[in-house]
């Protein structure tokens, strides 16, 4: 079930399947009304933590990939806290995947659920902002919003 809705930062379209998010995306379609309890969720909380009051997100989201590893970064994803940036690197090293930066770079960029697992949190070696599939304008923004909410040390890597 899909519904497009507008935020404060742009539109939004939410598939939800089974009670679960399963993609949140930036678009430009036309508005279409929420169906599901899940739509309102996610509506609500995407303005609370675009207006800065909401750290962690709760929507019950169901994430799949054909690729086991795609999955396992994007469950990483969600283990970076509100505030803080970690580097392609150190998830690779995490995951066992020594020198695999590029690898998730891609599974960042193959993220189904914007924001809610936060890939905007994942940044180059020595703070370099990377990639991020909706311009490194939007990713600046998103993690200056969580370090005005946090305070200075957004970059510290966790």
């Amino acid at each position: 079930m899909l519904t497009v809705f507008d935020t404060s930062w742009g539109r939004f379209r939410a598939n939800v399947q089974e009670d679960r998010l399963v993609e949140l995306r930036m678009t430009d379609e036309a508005l279409a009304p929420a169906s599901h309890h899940v739509h309102k969720q996610v509506q609500d909380q995407l303005h609370a933590y675009f207006d800065g009051s909401l750290k962690d997100f709760d929507v019950p989201i169901g994430l799949s990939s054909d690729s086991e590893f795609q999955l396992s970064v994007w469950r990483h994803l969600l283990t970076i806290p509100f505030g803080r940036v970690t580097s392609y690197g150190a998830i690779a090293r995490t995951l066992g995947k020594q020198g695999a930066e590029r690898a998730v770079g891609t599974a960042n960029a193959k993220n189904p659920i914007a924001i809610i697992v936060p890939c905007h949190r994942v940044v180059g070696s020595g703070g370099k902002l990377g990639g991020y599939f909706y311009g490194l304008d939007m990713k600046r923004r998103l993690l200056d919003l969580e370090s005005a909410s946090r305070g200075p040390d957004l970059f510290s890597f966790s």
